[in-house]
C-alpha cells in the first residue's frame, strides 16, 4: 500500500520551486493531468492553483495558458454574425429595399 502523503504548505511550496527547477509547465491543465495530489494540496491551502502558483513568488500570469481555442472560436462567431448581417443588408438593398426601411 502507497504510502499518505501529507502535503503541508511548505511542502507545496517546494514541490512548484522543484518543478520550475525542472523546467516542468505550472500551468493548471498540466499540473492537474500531471500532479493532481500537488494541484488539489494548493487549491486546498491557497484557494486556487493561481495564488498557490503566486505564494511561491512566481508570476502566475508567466505560467498561466488561455485556451486560445476559445478566445478563437468566440471571434469567429462574432465574425460570422457580422458577416451574416452584412449578406442580409446587402440582399435587402438588391431587393430594392430602402436601408432606411428595416432595424435589428
Amino acid at each position: 500500500m502507497p504510502a499518505i502523503r501529507i502535503w503541508s504548505k511548505p511542502k507545496v511550496i517546494e514541490e512548484i520551486t522543484e518543478l520550475q527547477k525542472r523546467k516542468e509547465p505550472l500551468n493548471a491543465r498540466y499540473i492537474q493531468s500531471h500532479y493532481r495530489a500537488l494541484f488539489n494540496a494548493g487549491e486546498r491551502h491557497w484557494g486556487s492553483w493561481g495564488n498557490a502558483i503566486e505564494a511561491t513568488g512566481i508570476d502566475y500570469q508567466s505560467v498561466k495558458i488561455t485556451d486560445p481555442v476559445v478566445s478563437w472560436s468566440n471571434k469567429l462567431i462574432i465574425n460570422s454574425e457580422r458577416r451574416k448581417i452584412v449578406i442580409v443588408l446587402y440582399n435587402l438593398q438588391n431587393q430594392g429595399i430602402s436601408k432606411y426601411s428595416y432595424s435589428f
